[in-house]
């Protein structure tokens, strides 16, 4: 099993209220963490590398169709509601993608 380091782990950040324009993204974490323990899923299988399947379920949400497409995406205010603190720029995201298929899972 990867180990994922406590600061590391989704939703480790504390925060106030905040709105946001990807609360619809949240209908869909609730039921992956709650019902079907995903997060635990995917950080067992690729540690650190969870974090792209996050971004995943953002993408699917919001209908976006390429990690290209996530420029128009606010990175603060998405990587607060995945529980990843700040998305990072697209070259860090690409290396997310290619650690979690480097894996071969």
């Amino acid at each position: 099993m990867n180990e994922v380091k406590k600061d590391e782990q989704p939703f480790s950040e504390e925060h106030g209220w905040q709105e946001t324009r990807y609360g619809g993204v949240f209908a869909y974490l609730i039921s992956l963490i709650t019902d079907w323990k995903w997060p635990y899923l995917v950080m067992g299988h690729f540690g650190n590398a969870y974090k792209i399947f996050m971004l995943f379920v953002l993408m699917a949400a919001r209908n976006i169709r390429s990690i290209e497409q996530l420029k128009n995406v606010r990175f603060r205010e998405a990587g607060v509601l995945l529980g990843i603190k700040k998305l990072p720029s697209l070259p860090k995201i690409w290396e997310w993608f290619y650690v979690a298929a480097n894996k071969g899972i």
